[in-house]
């Protein structure tokens, strides 16, 4: 018997080889073994220590083997292309890819001839997939094995989604009867969180879904024991931290700010240069300069009054030259130098106690001269010169790293000695001379 089996197992071994090593992958009706939690899918967002890219929705998964062509069409798609999930699956050659399930032997003592249904879960091999994806985007597609995660982080922090290749699961030994083979799915990697030391992505069900570096790390960074699997792994180029990219700017990206633009056109009855600073509440845009101030209406996008004296209807705060404003849990701060002021929105006054020092109370921030400061998704930006630094409102703290590159982090608006900047609308504005810039997440 033991020879007959082993007769056997060798007309299995190329169906195994070929098959499960054309990458073993998830089915549809799994996917909620692996997604302990699901987050929102958001619009392009990078900030420093946090990136989030919303992938387009080109369809999903519906067979056991094309994880690797649904990942890379959400990718193609988010650069441009007028692609969808089959038209990606359609372009991979299926000459290699065996039937979904096939007859093995299962061999008994009173019937040797005996055999079962296994199903193989074929996919897509990593050079196949980036020849695929180079049909679209020719020699910008870049495929790595055996990379590193800083090298994935910093792909992500330039915006730029990455197809990867994960372990999920294993395919037992009764099965393939040939030792324990892993189960591999491709995923859209899709953005980072630092400070929380998440990774973000999209999977081919289409839901987002967040991992720890941790989790990720060990699924990514697989390994195999020697033996069958090894050997065919390795022939098909199969390995541990493998992904695939395209490596040039995406047009979310490129096109996050809208350029320069006259203010005077775009805001008439404002400022026309030369703003101070500038702070939103209730619906109304305050611009400051000298030592008057106007309002601008956001529901109508007309000039709401002004100028007018700052000291007259802002009693307690700066009067004058004020360099940076910002508005966080209803409170507006006026930043001067060193030292800033806090004016109640709710009671409608300055809060007692006069200025107070910036390195006091902000620590981690420019502690004087503050270009522009903005709050946007709990996070307090300030600008100054050709850097900024990032103030976490829920710890009241600032985030770790220090003061980092505006046109690194913020490319399209302007890179150095921002004048004022203000959200409305889910859009912020920055503002320069007379001129100013759009930054839309």
């Amino acid at each position: 018997m033991a020879k007959r089996f082993k007769r056997l197992s060798r007309k299995l071994i190329p169906f195994i080889i070929v098959g499960l090593a054309v990458l073993a992958t998830v089915t549809a009706a799994s996917f909620s073994l692996l997604h302990p939690q699901a987050v929102s899918a958001q619009q392009v967002s990078r900030r420093d220590g946090y990136v989030s890219i919303g992938l387009p929705s080109t369809g999903n998964q519906d067979d056991n083997w094309s994880c690797g062509p649904n990942s890379a069409a959400r990718v193609l798609a988010f650069y441009g292309h007028n692609v969808d999930y089959n038209t990606v699956r359609s372009a991979v050659n299926q000459e290699f890819i065996l039937p979904p399930s096939v007859n093995v032997p299962a061999p008994t003592l009173t019937d040797w001839t005996r055999t079962r249904r296994v199903d193989i879960r074929t996919g897509t091999t990593p050079h196949v997939l980036r020849d695929v994806m180079k049909q679209w985007e020719g020699n910008n597609v870049r495929l790595e094995r055996g990379t590193n995660f800083s090298t994935l982080v910093n792909l992500l922090r330039e915006g730029k989604p990455i197809v990867a290749l994960l372990r999920v699961g294993s395919i037992p030994p009764e099965t393939t009867l040939s030792g324990t083979w892993p189960m591999m799915h491709w995923v859209a990697v899709d953005g980072f969180n630092e400070s929380d030391r998440l990774i973000y992505y999209t999977d081919t069900d289409g839901g987002r879904y967040q991992l720890s570096y941790d989790e990720f790390q060990g699924q990514w960074d697989w390994r195999v024991g020697r033996g069958f699997a090894s050997e065919a792994l390795h022939r098909n180029g199969v390995q541990a931290k493998t992904m695939i990219w395209v490596d040039r700017t995406p047009p979310l990206v490129s096109s996050s700010s809208q350029g320069a633009r006259d203010i005077a056109q775009f805001w008439p009855g404002m400022f026309s240069s030369d703003i101070d600073a500038a702070v939103e509440k209730s619906g109304i845009v305050y611009f400051f300069k000298g030592s008057q101030y106007t309002a601008w209406n956001v529901a109508n996008g007309t000039l709401e009054h002004g100028p007018r004296d700052i000291a007259r209807f802002w009693p307690g705060i700066f009067s004058s030259d004020i360099d940076a404003a910002v508005e966080k849990s209803g409170i507006i701060y006026f930043f001067k130098g060193s030292e800033y002021t806090a004016w109640d929105i709710g009671r409608g006054q300055a809060e007692p106690g006069g200025p107070k020092s910036i390195a006091r109370f902000w620590p981690g921030m420019f502690s004087s001269d503050i270009d522009a400061a903005v709050e946007k998704s709990g996070i307090v930006y300030f600008f100054k010169g050709s850097e900024y630094t990032a103030w976490d409102v829920s710890r009241g703290q600032a985030e770790s790293g220090g003061s980092k590159s505006i046109s690194r982090f913020w490319p399209g608006i302007f890179s150095s000695d921002i004048d004022a900047t203000v959200e409305k609308s889910g859009i912020i504005y920055f503002f320069k001379g007379s001129q100013y810039t759009e930054w839309s997440e």
